[in-house]
């Protein structure tokens, strides 16, 4: 079981990671999702002991390991350029954690091989890193993570280089591997259906921030605020502003509704409801508050209302 309490991190007065909790099950994988530099991969590097947090502790089945050296925590990492070594071939790469483990190297090859077996390469243990595919490449690196049996697997990023095809045979490997073996697993990522497809647990950050965390079924049928709903994949979200539909004059005392207002680059997007026009849409120019705005219908009709 993975835990993380309180954990804060602070760049230069800015803060990356703001007192973050959260825990991970023995076989379930938690999806971290969130946009460039809301502190996800940060708080990877924190669990992998990468980097240090201001404050807050790592717990990895329940032994506290805040401080504890990345080569000692039995934590294994899967990284978006793959990062494996061109002048070993296959096998000597998936061995390399065994052998500066000093796992004996005939002992290190047999387990590399067993696990070259386990994501389908068993024949491509003589091969150079050159001769493999990107799917292939991905997979010997999963292969290198698990033959050191972590107690916690780590995903930064993984897929993004993969093409669609690829990318969703890893996935579901990955996650196959992550219950059958039992270990808590954490995946960093911004795409909203790879999370979903994958993941048991998601977690929200924003701006440094946990803004929410459940299930992906939970927090699709209910984001918490719109910033939620975005990185969720909602397209259709909107800031909205409320204006009273008595702040709403047109001329000559037409009647009108005000339907929704929302904030946009240069003002207001006010969508009113006409009983004769129908809808009507225009964007305000910030005016000045008690300001009358024309608002052109057509090439023929102005009509004028009062901005809030």
């Amino acid at each position: 079981m993975l835990q993380l309490h309180h954990i804060h991190k602070t760049y230069r007065q800015h803060t990356v990671c703001h007192n973050i909790n959260l825990t991970v099950q023995q076989g379930e994988l938690l999806a971290i999702l969130g946009k460039s530099g809301s502190g996800k991969s940060t708080l990877l590097n924190v669990i992998a002991g990468l980097v240090s947090a201001d404050s807050g502790d790592v717990f990895i089945n329940q032994i506290r390991h805040t401080h504890t050296p990345p080569e000692r925590r039995e934590i294994a990492m899967m990284f978006q350029d793959f990062a494996l070594l061109p002048h070993l071939n296959v096998w000597q790469n998936v061995a390399f954690g065994l052998k500066m483990r000093g796992v004996p190297a005939q002992q290190a090859r047999t387990l590399a091989e067993n696990r070259l077996a386990e994501v389908g390469l068993h024949n491509h243990a003589e091969r150079t890193i050159n001769q493999l595919s990107g799917g292939e490449q991905q997979r010997v690196a999963l292969a290198r993570a698990l033959v050191v049996e972590p107690k916690v697997l780590l995903l930064d990023e993984p897929f993004s280089s993969l093409d669609t095809h690829l990318r969703q045979q890893l996935q579901q490997q990955i996650r196959q591997l992550v219950k059958q073996r039992h270990i808590p697993a954490v995946l960093v990522s911004h795409d909203p259906a790879e999370a979903c497809l994958m993941a048991d647990q998601i977690a929200l950050l924003h701006s440094g921030s946990l803004i929410q965390h459940g299930t992906p079924q939970a927090l699709c049928a209910q984001p918490i605020n719109a910033a939620a709903a975005r990185l969720l994949g909602c397209l259709n979200v909107r800031d909205t502003h409320y204006v009273p539909p008595t702040a709403i004059h047109l001329g000559q005392g037409e009647p009108c509704t005000l339907i929704q207002s929302a904030r946009q680059p240069h003002g207001w997007l006010l969508v009113l409801q006409h009983p004769i026009w129908g809808e009507i849409s225009t964007l305000s120019d910030q005016a000045p508050p008690n300001q009358h705005i024309a608002v052109q219908i057509d090439e023929t009709q102005i009509v004028h209302f009062q901005a809030a």
